[in-house]
């Protein structure tokens, strides 16, 4: 009986051994989660590209913080800035010489008072003395004998912003441009000038309007115009014709944001409660 009972128990003892190494061989199963390690390798790969495109989508930021360095009004030195009220009143609404509608009383204003800061007559008119004196121009004009023609020369150190020099063929465009479209100056003198010619690079030929007995229509305002409007430059204007389609309207309603200028000052900044012009320094 005991053997029989040694017999079982050596069989279950067997059986046991079998199981638990069975069980042990299933063990292993769990190492089949690496290949998880290399599935989320390929993830970490695909995270890079997400980075790069971020630091390819700041650049343009950084290229775009570049136009930062706008007018800023309150930088301006106090020992080199001149400050005064009055004469504006409300925005600027442009900077067009050919218009008398800018509201930009500093910078243009033609007439006997003509603001010359940012553009230029031949000649200015001093309310003092009464005397007229050379600005673009070089020397007095002089009168034919039967005052009917002026005559005046440019200063060879007239230029415009641009660094090109100032014209006679400036001078004749520019009152060509005011007849064609028939601008407040145009329309105010084209009963007293017949027109306005270059002679050659420098010299300017002013021709007045004749009444039937071959004299000046009105002397003084041939002589007043050279010194109270502005010269505007050739290249300019058929840049401002060509894009406004050669509307008289459109040409005189055009802002000029992009206007030569002969003067010592220019647009620097503007609000509806300052202007602010700064000094060419090549003036």
């Amino acid at each position: 009986m005991k053997k029989k009972l040694y017999l079982i128990s050596a069989l279950v003892l067997v059986l046991s051994l079998l199981l638990a190494a069975c069980g042990g061989a299933a063990e292993p199963a769990p190492a089949e989660e690496a290949p998880v390690s290399e599935e989320a390798a390929p993830a970490q790969e695909e995270a890079a590209p997400t980075e790069a495109p971020a630091e390819e989508e700041a650049a343009p930021a950084e290229e775009a913080a570049a136009p930062a360095e706008a007018a800023d009004p309150n930088s301006l030195p106090r020992n080199e800035t001149l400050y005064f009220n009055g004469q504006q009143w409300g925005s600027v609404v442009g900077w067009n010489p050919y218009s008398s509608s800018n509201n930009n009383a500093m910078a243009i204003s033609q007439g006997d008072n003509a603001r010359v800061t940012m553009f230029e007559t031949p000649y200015l008119y001093n309310m003092l003395d009464g005397g007229v004196y050379p600005l673009l121009a070089d020397g007095p004009f002089e009168w034919n004998d039967a005052r009917t023609e002026i005559t005046f020369k440019l200063n060879p150190a007239a230029h415009w912003n641009d660094g090109t020099p100032v014209t006679a063929e400036d001078v004749a465009y520019t009152w060509a441009t005011h007849i064609k479209y028939n601008t407040p100056t145009g329309a105010s003198n084209v009963d007293y000038i017949e027109d306005i010619v270059a002679v050659d690079n420098q010299t300017v030929l002013v021709k007045a309007k004749l009444d039937e007995d071959g004299n000046a229509v009105n002397p003084l305002i041939v002589a007043a115009y050279v010194s109270s409007n502005y010269v505007i430059q050739q290249a300019w204007t058929q840049t401002l014709e060509e894009r406004v389609a050669e509307d008289a309207t459109a040409l005189m309603a055009d802002p000029a944001e992009d206007v030569a200028f002969s003067g010592p000052y220019y647009k620097y900044f503007t609000d509806d409660s300052k202007v602010v012009m700064i000094r060419d320094d090549n003036y």
